[in-house]
């Protein structure tokens, strides 16, 4: 059969319900019904992340909260692939479950939305920042001692609204979700990424599908391969240190340069000081440079 008269297969996409999970899938169903014998449609779920608005993310019981429903799905067949931002991924999945297609890499950076002020240094003392984060409460620990952190739950609207109805002076967002909402108006502060070190995979919209089904190759044939590298790289780390979303982890691996990986990671140490190490090394290397950079960041 040529092209033209090939039998059209339609793969079902999971997705929570939220408007940035949403408007990610659709990227997603994009890049795949560029395929010619392929056509997309969305499955909208609801996540134990999304019923509980409530209880800390931090907690070890929350694992797996915004993804668990999603991949139940893919296991019972009912949808083909889900799609996650990669920073929200819990650390290890199932292991008849992968990654197999990234989107190209989004905004890297932290952003901070400010009610009253023009940066968080600005800020006056006691002022509360809104974030459900280990690594951003503690990077804001460690470089604005005089400010407050409280946890914040919701999407991006709610927590917007959150911050304007004054709960909170500033929040920490991710700059990616904001420019995918097409909400960048309401950013007052980028955060430098060398001392913000982002989540492992932030920035990164990461496709996950049953391992060697029909599904998995077709879905291997759309996607950045740079980005699905980075991605690797950097949840390779996160494995290597352990604890998951509750550790106060960051980590950014780039290419510099034509077959080269650097990978800058930060994490805090046991008195609340941010600590930051970096590894360099060849490409095809970067499973050993992510086990070297955990070592590292676990001896801080």
């Amino acid at each position: 059969m040529t092209p033209s008269n090939l039998p059209t297969r339609v793969l079902r996409f999971a997705t929570r319900g939220s408007l940035l999970a949403r408007v990610q899938t659709r990227s997603a169903m994009e890049h795949v019904s560029a395929l010619p014998e392929c056509t997309a449609e969305e499955y909208i779920l609801e996540t134990a992340g999304d019923r509980d608005q409530t209880s800390p993310l931090a907690a070890g019981s929350t694992v797996g909260w915004f993804t668990s429903a999603l991949e139940r799905a893919l296991l019972a067949g009912e949808a083909a692939c889900a799609v996650h931002s990669a920073k929200d991924l819990p650390t290890d999945l199932p292991e008849s479950l992968g990654i197999v297609s990234c989107l190209p890499r989004g905004a890297v950076e932290d952003v901070a939305v400010i009610r009253n002020a023009s940066s968080l240094g600005a800020l006056p003392k006691g002022a509360v920042i809104g974030t459900s984060s280990p690594r951003r409460a503690a990077l804001l620990a460690s470089r604005y001692p005089d400010l407050m952190t409280a946890p914040i739950r919701g999407n991006v609207d709610t927590r917007l609204r959150k911050l304007e109805e004054g709960e909170f002076d500033a929040i920490i967002l991710a700059r990616a979700g904001l420019l995918r909402l097409e909400r960048e108006d309401v950013i007052t502060e980028v955060l430098d990424p060398t001392v913000w070190i982002p989540a492992p995979g932030q920035g990164i919209i990461a496709i996950e599908a049953v391992r060697d089904s029909a599904e998995w190759q077709i879905l291997s044939q759309v996607g950045d391969t740079e980005a699905l590298l980075l991605m690797n790289t950097e949840r390779a780390v996160l494995r290597d240190v352990g604890g998951g979303c509750a550790i106060p982890l960051g980590v950014l691996a780039t290419l510099p340069e034509p077959g080269m990986l650097h990978i800058r990671g930060g994490i805090v140490q046991h008195e609340g000081k941010w600590a930051v190490r970096e590894v360099n090394g060849p490409v095809e290397s970067w499973k050993e440079l992510a086990v070297s950079l955990g070592a590292a960041l676990r001896s801080a």
